[in-house]
């Protein structure tokens, strides 16, 4: 029997029209009730909408690069094919330690010696040692500790409470101490 051969009369539902039409002769008898053509159709509403949220869901790859960075938004910054600090050029000193305003997010590449990449892609770039540095400067910020200019976008840093910062620490990031001498007591100055 060919589907031309079944009329809407013969069937009491599409599901049925099949069934007879592919010679199952024994099938359930739900399969006849008009509303078994709803239920299949919701079945394989709720079949794609799973394979798709499949398809689409972060892989466990993505949720360790969400938990390395430590930030909810990061997946959606490193699915594309995330960077390295290695990526990007060393810090131009000649440029930076002239300067007195530095952008939050452009202090944690500073301070490990790298060229700050632009905004909308820092968190790219950031490795657990950049982005953990972000985060206390952050908390510095909110504890007042460090004095800065918040605008809705972004936080700016003085260079003066930046160096009080890195005192505290211990550290001497180049873009902050750039006239210090570094040459050891035969005049010579170390390879970074």
């Amino acid at each position: 029997m060919t589907m031309a051969g079944v009329s809407p009369g013969d069937a009491a539902s599409n599901l049925s029209m099949w069934a007879s039409m592919l010679g199952i002769e024994l099938a359930p008898s739900w399969v006849s009730q008009p509303t078994a053509d709803f239920w299949v159709f919701v079945a394989a509403g709720v079949i794609l909408i799973v394979a798709l949220g499949l398809l689409f869901w972060p892989s466990a790859a993505d949720h360790r690069n969400m938990a390395a960075i430590g930030s909810p938004t990061a997946y959606y910054s490193t699915r594309d094919g995330g960077g390295s600090p290695d990526d990007l050029p060393v810090a131009d000193l000649s440029v930076w330690g002239q300067r007195d305003r530095f952008k939050a997010y452009q202090v944690p590449f500073l301070w490990m010696g790298y060229e700050p990449p632009d905004k909308r892609v820092w968190l790219k770039y950031a490795n657990r040692d950049i982005y953990d540095l972000y985060e206390e400067l952050q908390d510095e910020y909110e504890r007042g500790r460090i004095k800065g200019d918040r605008s809705p976008k972004i936080t700016w840093y003085e260079r003066a409470d930046l160096v009080k910062f890195a005192q505290r620490r211990g550290d001497k990031p180049r873009f902050l101490f750039p006239i210090e001498d570094r040459s050891d007591e035969h005049g010579q100055v170390p390879e970074s």
